[in-house]
């Protein structure tokens, strides 16, 4: 997943919230090496700015496309 595709997936899950969190997704990042990794993504909103927080959750043996 480009840079680009990942902010644009950011974007999608978050509902438009006030306060709080947002929205969140698990994806599939591929680091630079082509290992395919899940990641959990929370993106919040303090009334300034949305903050996004990713949690690794390991290797990912199945990549779905879609």
């Amino acid at each position: 997943m480009r840079e680009d595709d990942l902010f644009d997936e950011v974007v999608r899950y978050c509902d438009g919230g006030w306060i709080g969190l947002v929205g969140e997704s698990e994806l599939v990042v591929e680091y630079e090496n082509g290992d395919p990794h899940g990641s959990l993504f929370q993106s919040f909103f303090n009334s300034h700015d949305a903050l996004t927080l990713a949690v690794h959750l390991g290797a990912s043996s199945i990549v779905v496309d879609f």
